[in-house]
């Protein structure tokens, strides 16, 4: 049903004819067929209901990720909907769940996943560091390859904090956020994000693992 019903929307919403203009804008992607999508139920598919999902199999984005790559369709939900908001769901703090995942759910905002650190995917040893000065507690490091990073609301961040790998919740209207879009061969919407000395509210920390 869902493998049926994406097709017909890909064929008759965004059609080959609509790739390139949907790359060539700032965002990278077309935001109204995203938010379409959001409407259907498909930002959300494995969130729990009693946070606005629609508590299905997290298996169900495979099919519909199958047809928008049939239709070349880009878009935020691999590293939005789907990595950031799983992780925030399995080790997010509760204050801050429920309204991000309604937003993510529908469309109105984008987290990044910033992982990737010196052009290398998986990191043997993260060089982020979240350090504590005072009662502040502030983010240093570089991330490449962030996608969407410069258009992102939010990034969950892979830093070391105590000595343990940690993942932080960052507004990317913090101080002290420098974005750098980088060139792809595909078009792909990709970014570097440095991050100098930005605050992060210790509630913002989760853990790696749940």
């Amino acid at each position: 049903m869902l493998k049926r019903t994406a097709r017909e929307f890909f064929d008759n919403e965004f059609p080959l004819s609509m790739v390139r203009d949907a790359q060539s804008n700032n965002l990278g992607y077309s935001t109204d067929t995203f938010r379409e999508i959001a409407k259907l139920g498909w930002l959300d598919l494995s969130y729990p209901v009693a946070y606005g999902g629609s508590g299905q199999s997290i298996q169900d984005y495979f099919v519909l990720l199958e047809e928008m790559g049939r239709s070349l369709f880009i878009s935020p939900l691999i590293s939005s909907n789907i990595l950031c908001g799983n992780l925030i769901i399995d080790n997010g703090a509760e204050e801050f769940k429920g309204p991000l995942l309604k937003d993510l759910g529908n469309g109105s905002t984008v987290a990044a996943l910033a992982y990737a650190e010196n052009q290398t995917t998986i990191p043997t040893t993260l060089e982020s560091k979240i350090i504590r000065n005072g009662k502040d507690l502030t983010l240093t490091g570089v991330k490449n390859a962030v996608p969407f990073g410069a258009i992102a609301d939010y990034y969950i961040v892979g830093a070391v904090y105590q000595s343990e790998e940690v993942l932080a919740l960052v507004n990317s209207s913090s101080n002290g956020i420098e974005k750098e879009q980088l060139p792809t061969v595909a078009r792909f919407p990709r970014a570097k994000v440095k991050f100098n000395n930005v605050l992060v509210p210790e509630i913002n920390i989760f853990p790696t693992k749940p």
